[in-house]
């Protein structure tokens, strides 16, 4: 599944803090797909379908995504840098163009 850095999982943890609703959880949603994959984007979200979301605590930090786009996140590690927060690949240079011959000449 993905993984969570030291400092995004503190960052993280200090929004929930700061918020007034308690049992809240970050959800992972798919903001599009393109050539080098998903981007994701992040939100704070109050509730989870069970019929349509999975749910994952990492750190202390409780995780919502839709069960269809979890192989997405594979791989994944979630990370917070000075420009913000971020969803890279473990594995730097197997996504994107790497893997497809369209993009040569």
């Amino acid at each position: 599944m993905f993984k969570v850095t030291q400092p995004a999982s503190a960052q993280l943890k200090a929004v929930l803090m700061q918020q007034e609703k308690k049992d809240l959880f970050i959800r992972i949603y798919i903001k599009g797909l393109g050539w080098g994959g998903p981007q994701f984007g992040l939100a704070l979200e109050e509730s989870v379908q069970e019929e349509r979301d999975s749910t994952k605590e990492v750190d202390e930090v409780p995780f919502v995504f839709e069960k269809r786009a979890a192989h997405y996140l594979n791989g994944k590690i979630l990370d917070f840098t000075p420009q913000g927060f971020t969803i890279k690949d473990e594995m730097p240079g197997m996504g994107g163009c790497s893997g497809c011959t369209g993009c040569s000449d």
